[in-house]
């Protein structure tokens, strides 16, 4: 407590106060991080928005307000008051100030990620080859044996999978992720459906939880077309192989397959 006295014209003043003083900087107590995101060693990254989920506490002057910072390639830092949603690209902090400007800044760290957040929302790309020329058609007339398909995603790939006829025939997973990612089969060892097709469905999914799925069908046709004919019609001779006529000839052909 204060008291402050002051003599004015022979008559003494007095005026008494209570200063309170907080020196105690406030907190973020229950960090935690929600939504679809994976982490390597250095970046967390996520196709939507990270929530950051926290409770502020001050125990005398109280919470004035909680700012989600981010910290600009130039060093720079832009400023989000009352935001808790990581939704683009960047390195970012937490500063929770109390009323009396003590304040504390946290880290992604603090919240279980990687202090850099790269969002990303392109889907994984996947080609194939069959029997190591480029699937450009789905039609085979001789049986084709080996299948590989290769996905690669912006921010590599975290899990793939292959199946054909219902039947996985190679998969991959990684936490840390890998650019490119190959599946191979060997469809000698396959047992074709019914209708002697060979059903393919490619599917994977990045780090960044985009994902991609594509179903393709290898058809095979080995047996040629054939072709069936009715003869000739008109007046003709035949000398030896070859027929001659005067007039034009018919020759009816149908051709099936």
């Amino acid at each position: 407590d204060f008291e402050i006295t002051a003599e004015i014209d022979e008559e003494v003043l007095t005026a008494s106060f209570t200063s309170n003083t907080d020196t105690t900087p406030p907190a973020l107590t229950g960090l935690s991080a929600t939504g679809e995101f994976s982490s390597d060693d250095t970046t967390t990254y996520t196709s939507a928005n990270i929530t950051l989920n926290f409770t502020p506490q001050d125990g005398q002057s109280g919470v004035d307000e909680v700012i989600l910072v981010k910290i600009n390639d130039d060093g720079t830092r832009t400023e989000f008051p009352g935001v808790n949603q990581v939704s683009e690209s960047g390195v970012y902090e937490v500063v929770v100030r109390d009323l009396v400007g003590n304040l504390t800044t946290y880290t992604m760290a603090d919240f279980g990620l990687m202090n850099t957040i790269q969002v990303s929302n392109q889907a994984p790309v996947a080609v194939w080859t069959v029997d190591g020329v480029p699937a450009t058609t789905n039609w085979y007339t001789t049986p084709p044996t080996a299948l590989e398909a290769t996905l690669t995603g912006e921010t590599r790939m975290r899990v793939a999978s292959m199946t054909i006829n219902g039947v996985q025939v190679d998969s991959f997973t990684s936490f840390l992720g890998q650019n490119p990612v190959t599946l191979r089969a060997n469809l000698a060892d396959l047992p074709q459906s019914p209708n002697g097709d060979y059903v393919v469905v490619l599917s994977g999914r990045d780090m960044a939880f985009n994902t991609v799925e594509r179903t393709f069908t290898l058809k095979g046709d080995f047996t040629p077309p054939t072709l069936a004919g009715s003869g000739l019609t008109g007046e003709y001779t035949v000398d030896g192989s070859a027929p001659y006529s005067r007039t034009p000839v018919t020759f009816t052909v149908a051709g099936t397959d």
